[in-house]
Order: C-alpha cells, then structure tokens, then sequence
C-alpha cells in the first residue's frame, strides 16, 4: 500500500514537471510570437504616419475644413498605435532571465522621475524611500507609469495632490502611490493591470491600457507582488512590494 502511494507521488512530480515544462515553452514561443506581430505592424504604420504626414505639408491648402480633420485624425491615431505597440513589444520582451539586478537609491530615482514629469500645480508629499535590489532601468519604468498614471487621473480634480512613500508590514517594504483623483471601481481593481483593461474610456483619458501591465509584470519578475485601492472620486492608491537592497544575492 505504502509502495502504491510512493509510485503515484513520483508519477505525479513527474507529470507536473512535464506540465510547468510545457507551460513555460508555450508562454516563451507566445512571447515570440508577440513580439514578432508587434514589430511587424510598425513597419505599415510607419508608412501610414509618413504618407499622411507629406499629405499635410504638401497639400492641406487644398483640403476643405473636413478633410483636414480627417488627416489630423489618421496622423493622431497613428502616433496613438505606435505607442500601444511600443508597449507591447516591452511587454513581450519582459521575463525574469533579462533582469540586471543590483541596488537601486530609490529616493534620487523617484525625484529626477517627479522633475521629469513635471506636474505643475501639484502638490506632492514625499516621504524617505528606502533602497531595494533590482533592474534600475525597469523599476525606472514603473515609477514612471503610476506617477503619470496619478497625474492624469488626478489634472481634472480640484485637489491635486499626491503622496509617495514606503511603509513597513509585517518586514516587507511596501512602495506607495496615492492620489486624489477621479478613482476607480474598486471591482476593478484587479482587471487594471491586465492588458487593454481600463478603469476609465478612452475618450475620458487617453492611454494605451498596457502601461499598468506592464508594471505589473515587471514587479512579479523582482519576486514582488503589486495592487490597488480606490473608490471613484477619492482617489487612488496603487502598492507594490520589492526585495531590500540588503540582500547579498538575488535569486531568479
């Protein structure tokens, strides 16, 4: 009975190693092929902007009204495109073996960031930010994301504020974004960061539905987790958790 149970342990391990093994190869061959489609739109799309582009500066006199909106339209909605697949194509080449990891001055990252995106009438309260271990260029990605995420869901308000800091929980250091924006559903908390998942319509907010995806994923590569709270009209706050810059080593 004891050898019955032990053969069906081992024929178990077995199979799930086969599983995760044909697991990963899917998702590395769907990476692939992600990338492949994304970079192969641009080329067209390039040719579309290009054209419409010499079309506006050669012979926008001899459009009536209508038509130059038309082409304004094509030009808009093709920077639009590149954008989203930009994004994409940084989706697609994410994953954990491309990490560069090393300590990070988280405090002098967040504020070049904050002096780049340049606010305005904002007020912002920065708390002291611990260092972490981590890919500097891509955790520069993600504070870039969900400082521009809180800055355009926070211009429309009547308060413009702004808080960043870190927290402690139970020996976790827990990075936070809080604003006083418009806010979300709290059902849809969850489905923001899947892609061309949107809290908000296009025609509200401009925006690829790909940026907090994106994030996210680059934060599951540094073994973090990373979530968000909000209720519609009293802002939003968007966590996530990294390993500290104490560590001697970083295991992928």
């Amino acid at each position: 009975m004891i050898q019955t149970i032990k053969d069906h342990s081992e024929e178990l391990s077995q199979t799930v190693i086969q599983r995760t093994a044909q697991l990963q190869n899917a998702l590395v061959e769907l990476e692939a092929f992600s990338y492949s489609v994304a970079h192969d739109l641009r080329t067209p799309l390039k040719l579309i902007y290009g054209y419409s582009d010499a079309l506006q500066e050669d012979y926008a006199r001899k459009l009536d009204d209508e038509g130059q909106e038309m082409l304004a339209a094509i030009k808009t909605t093709s920077v639009r495109m590149d954008k989203l697949i930009t994004e994409l194509l940084d989706l697609a080449r994410l994953n954990p073996e491309a990490l560069k990891a090393e300590p990070v001055d988280t405090q002098s990252m967040v504020e070049h960031i904050w002096r780049g995106v340049n606010p305005g009438d904002f007020e912002l309260e920065f708390h002291s930010l611990p260092a972490v271990w981590g890919d500097p260029t891509l955790l520069s990605q993600v504070w870039q994301n969900l400082l521009e995420n809180a800055i355009k869901f926070t211009r429309p308000c009547p308060v413009r504020r702004i808080e960043i800091g870190c927290q402690t929980v139970d020996k976790e250091q827990v990075f936070y974004v809080r604003d006083t924006g418009v806010g979300f559903d709290p059902e849809k908390k969850d489905d923001i960061f899947a892609p061309f998942k949107r809290s908000h319509s296009l025609q509200e907010f401009e925006g690829t539905g790909i940026g907090l995806a994106i994030t996210k994923k680059i934060i599951i590569n540094h073994k973090g987790r990373i979530w968000a709270e909000s209720e519609p009209n009293k802002g939003s706050s968007f966590f996530f958790t990294l390993p500290m810059a104490e560590q001697e080593h970083y295991d992928q």
